[in-house]
């Protein structure tokens, strides 16, 4: 099959740009992305089992922190308390 020259150059184009775009993407730094609030996490470590829970959580709610949840840590009795603010 046969192109005119005005096809072969425009396809010559658009190949030209598709493959600039794709460079371009694969060299180009992303901008940081920001949510709509900024939320602040803290974990605080709980690696006592005799100690008390209750205060740890009534100290972080009077500093303005909600606990989200917990996590295991490597111990039996270890782990961390999450907070955000």
């Amino acid at each position: 099959m046969k192109l005119n020259k005005s096809t072969t150059v425009l396809l010559n184009v658009v190949l030209i740009l598709v493959v600039a775009i794709l460079v371009k993407n694969l060299f180009s730094i992303p901008k940081p992305l920001y949510g709509g609030n900024a939320v602040q996490y803290r974990t605080v470590e709980f690696d006592d089992i005799y100690a008390n829970p209750s205060a740890m959580l009534n100290e972080a709610a009077k500093q303005g922190w909600r606990f989200v949840g917990w996590t295991g840590g490597g111990g039996r009795y270890t782990g961390y308390l999450i907070f955000e603010k």
